[in-house]
């Protein structure tokens, strides 16, 4: 997958690179044109054969040797019948699931190939990622249908792709790009970002110039294009050498002791788990390209590795605003402060908001981390546990955040319900366990004759700190919900 921005050469690359698969597909339509009024005769003949031999069988009679003499070549003359002449299908800019099934189903390979991707990318194309990536991997995925089952015998499907950044982007921000992380779509994809950099005083080029190389490339990919294309059974299945097997060895536990345990998310290390069968199949691609026989070389190998590791790095530098590390969430907190504290100093950038309160609503649509809400819930609650910032209920259900956080009303103001009752905390019956959170304004905490632990009296308010308070009340919470019941915590609180 390539993306890049508008008139960044995506045309001109379908052009170098396609130029013989274009060719070849326009002679295969030339030859099916010229050979089809041959086979529109052929098959008038056919069915005249046809119709006289069966007028025969009808006049024979049944059984003798003159029936069974014509029953042999009516069931030669079936054999015969003239095949219609057709293109092979190798690629499509766009289609739908069940097309590409069918058209795995007929061809056994096929391509998806598009200069601009963008219909496709948010289209039918791609709206099924779990069988693409099934596709991908050679799954065969037999389809019930009405008219009988449909499975693609050991498929082979090419995607190759090109497409704008901001049909990238919408892609990626939809639920279709988490769809693709999820089932690993993306973890399939070699993908590069190429930066256009425009400066002043760039001059023309006009002068034709010799592409040996790019001469040659088109050259072989004609070549293999004409070459007879093996049935599915007979494909032929290449194997590493010794030394191109310690190359992938080594370059496989490197991908895992520093990437796959990396501090990257688990989107981003779903590639790095298969960036080992990439260098497989890019080693395989220029062992074969190059026309040479036996074992995969250990040359092949390390520059299919060379490959891989510049996709890695582009794959990352691509992804990671979508699919950030748990660090990099933790960064989102720095920003989303960062922007609270500007908004605080610049009340006058955001008149619709009351400087130093702001609900989550406000902060969807002004933060500086709007755009990823998963991030923003995830700031909120490292800010509050923080002590940086602080939540209250709202009004009406919703969230509310203060800054600074001391600024912020007492939590008792909000232990009334709408209906003005009160909402009492049960303390706990064990003060032994809770004396360390008990303000007696000179009192103690009664106890019995030994020292022993008495029941609370009603007269003393338990009060917690406020991240204390946030912690007993989600655990409670979190009692009620598996079924619990109503549960009692108490924490000790220590000093020094």
């Amino acid at each position: 997958m390539t993306v890049s921005k508008s008139s960044g050469g995506k045309s001109l690359a379908e052009l170098c690179f396609r130029r013989e698969i274009v060719a070849f597909e326009r002679k295969q339509e030339e030859a099916v044109n010229t050979s089809m009024s041959d086979y529109r005769a052929e098959m008038k003949i056919w069915e005249d054969d046809g119709r006289r031999l069966a007028k025969e069988y009808i006049k024979a009679k049944p059984g003798s040797a003159d029936a069974e003499g014509i029953r042999a070549q009516r069931l030669q003359h079936e054999k015969a019948r003239p095949v219609k002449p057709k293109k092979r299908e190798m690629r499509f800019e766009e289609m739908s699931p069940p097309g590409l099934r069918d058209a795995l189903v007929e061809n056994h390979a096929v391509g998806i190939l598009s200069p601009d991707a963008g219909h496709a990318l948010n289209g039918m194309t791609f709206s099924q990622p779990a069988t693409l990536s099934g596709y991908w991997s050679g799954e065969d995925r037999p389809v019930g249908l009405a008219s009988g089952n449909r499975r693609p015998v050991e498929p082979r499907l090419t995607i190759a792709v090109q497409t704008q950044e901001d049909q990238f982007e919408t892609f990626m921000k939809s639920r279709r790009g988490s769809d693709a992380f999820g089932t690993g779509l993306l973890g399939r994809f070699l993908v590069a970002f190429p930066k256009i950099v425009d400066w002043p005083g760039q001059s023309t080029q006009i002068e034709e110039r010799p592409e040996p190389k790019l001469d040659f490339f088109n050259q072989r990919v004609a070549d293999i294009l004409n070459q007879t294309f093996p049935a599915p059974c007979d494909r032929l299945t290449l194997k590493l050498s010794d030394d191109a097997k310690r190359y992938w060895a080594w370059f496989k536990d490197a991908v895992h002791n520093e990437l796959i345990c990396g501090n990257f998310s688990e989107a981003m290390k779903s590639f790095f788990r298969k960036v080992g069968q990439h260098a497989t199949r890019f080693a395989a691609l220029f062992h074969s390209f190059d026309g040479k026989g036996g074992d995969i070389s250990a040359e092949a190998m390390k520059g299919a590795i060379a490959v891989c590791e510049w996709y890695v790095w582009e794959y990352i530098r691509v992804f990671t605003p979508y699919a950030p590390s748990p660090q990099q969430k933790g960064d989102k907190a720095a920003l989303l402060l960062q922007w609270i504290q500007y908004a605080m100093a610049e009340p006058w950038r955001y008149p619709k908001l009351t400087p130093g309160r702001y609900t989550k609503r406000d902060l969807r649509i002004y933060s500086n981390i709007r755009d990823d809400l998963e991030a923003l819930e995830i700031a909120i609650d490292s800010l509050r546990w923080m002590g940086d910032i602080a939540v209250r209920p709202g009004p009406k259900g919703g969230d509310i955040i203060y800054y600074p956080a001391r600024t912020a009303p007492p939590l008792d103001e909000f232990n009334h319900s709408s209906s003005g009752q009160t909402i009492q905390q049960k303390p706990s019956n064990d003060i032994s366990e809770n004396k360390g959170n008990w303000i007696s304004q000179g009192q103690q905490p009664p106890q019995g004759v030994d020292g022993s632990a008495q029941t609370i009296s009603k007269d003393y308010i338990e009060l917690d700190p406020e991240a204390l308070l946030w912690v007993k009340q989600g655990l409670e919470k979190m009692a009620m919900e598996a079924g619990l019941g109503t549960v009692d915590i108490s924490i000790n609180q220590r000093r020094g």
